[in-house]
């Protein structure tokens, strides 16, 4: 596969040398990388921060979680939790509006990491409203944290990015679902990831040169190639679209994700034809060791049938003892994978204009 020249490797770290022509001082002046790098430290000091929420046993239909961008994840997350030990479904809301089924027989929390998100600004209103209430938040600060005050309110570090504050943002949630009783404790696992991740860290840090790095030889594969990010239904599909958004946003260009079984029934016909236009895209799986057997066969045939479609392919599984472990592990790929990317073309992993612009102009 081409790579148009751009054989920069990423390699080592030296205090005085620029690592295959990358000055990571100039090319990630805000330090995205460092923050990513820096999970461990992030999932830790997340459950300490969760560990004080005061959230009561409700007897609730449903839980709402809202929440847009990289704070609205945090509502993906705890659908999720729901899904492998929930009492009730936890249903994640993205946009201005509420359900029309949701009313005070339901719950809310709202995520927000600036505060001042407008579309969950207005779903609190919305619950204000339909008399929904409102037991938890988590923020750092803005109109959120003024509306919805006190114990019930996990206030997380300002100054960082949404979508570099996953841990900060979910871990809360799922400490409050659990103590709803919605879901079962997680405490256990949480403590677990951090070392789980530094582990990790060993093999797919900046530090480790591409020929170690599986994370670095996958960002190579793909530096001129759109990806496409395909998960198994679950924790799989989260990785996927996770990793999505963080290739929009770090990175700065298009990526896609979907869903096994789902995108065995339609997309895969749509890579019969246009062949030139194919070869740009690169096909990335993300799996998980308990996806269903049959959901592992269709990742095999799947890959066997596009075999000389994409311009690359790869696959990854998410490594961990417990469902946490591989949600953090997977993000963690995912992140670092963005941000290799971002640098491999030359792109400042931090900044988001277009976003702030969209923002000036509706506001």
């Amino acid at each position: 596969m081409s790579s148009s020249g751009r054989e920069a490797d990423l390699a080592v770290v030296s205090d005085a040398a620029r690592p295959d022509g990358i000055d990571l001082a100039n090319a990630d002046p805000d330090g995205t990388l460092t923050t990513v790098e820096d999970s461990p430290a992030q999932w830790r000091h997340a459950a300490e921060l969760a560990a004080a929420v005061r959230v009561d046993p409700v007897a609730a239909r449903s839980v709402l979680v809202t929440g847009m961008g990289g704070s609205g994840i945090a509502g993906d997350v705890a659908g999720l939790a729901a899904d492998l030990s929930g009492s009730v479904p936890v249903v994640a809301v993205k946009g201005y509006t509420l359900p029309a089924w949701a009313d005070p027989d339901d719950v809310l929390i709202a995520v927000s990491y600036s505060g001042n998100t407008e579309e969950t600004l207005a779903i609190l209103e919305a619950a204000g409203q339909r008399s929904i209430p409102v037991v938890g938040a988590v923020t750092s600060g803005g109109k959120l944290a003024a509306a919805v005050a006190g114990d019930r309110t996990v206030i997380v570090p300002a100054g960082r990015q949404p979508r570099a504050s996953l841990a900060y943002l979910g871990v809360p949630v799922l400490v409050m679902l659990a103590r709803m009783g919605v879901i079962e404790p997680p405490d256990d696992q949480l403590e677990a990831v951090p070392a789980h991740l530094e582990s990790l860290l060993q093999g797919w840090s900046f530090d480790v040169p591409a020929s170690d790095n599986p994370v670095k030889q996958v960002a190579k594969d793909l530096v001129d190639l759109v990806p496409i990010f395909t998960g198994g239904r679950g924790l799989g599909a989260l990785l996927a679209y996770r990793a999505k958004c963080q290739v929009n946003e770090n990175a700065n260009r298009p990526a896609f994700c979907n869903t096994l079984p789902e995108s065995n029934h339609n997309e895969v016909v749509g890579w019969e034809q246009l062949p030139d236009t194919t070869a740009r895209f690169g096909l990335v799986e993300l799996r998980t060791p308990d996806e269903h057997a049959q959901v592992a066969r269709r990742f095999e045939v799947t890959r066997e049938l596009t075999a000389d479609t994409f311009g690359a392919t790869a696959s990854f599984t998410a490594p961990g003892a417990t469902w946490l472990e591989r949600l953090a592990a997977g993000v963690l790929w995912v992140d670092l994978l963005s941000v290799y990317l971002a640098l491999l073309a030359g792109v400042d992993p931090t900044p988001v204009r277009t976003i702030e612009l969209l923002k000036q102009r509706i506001a």
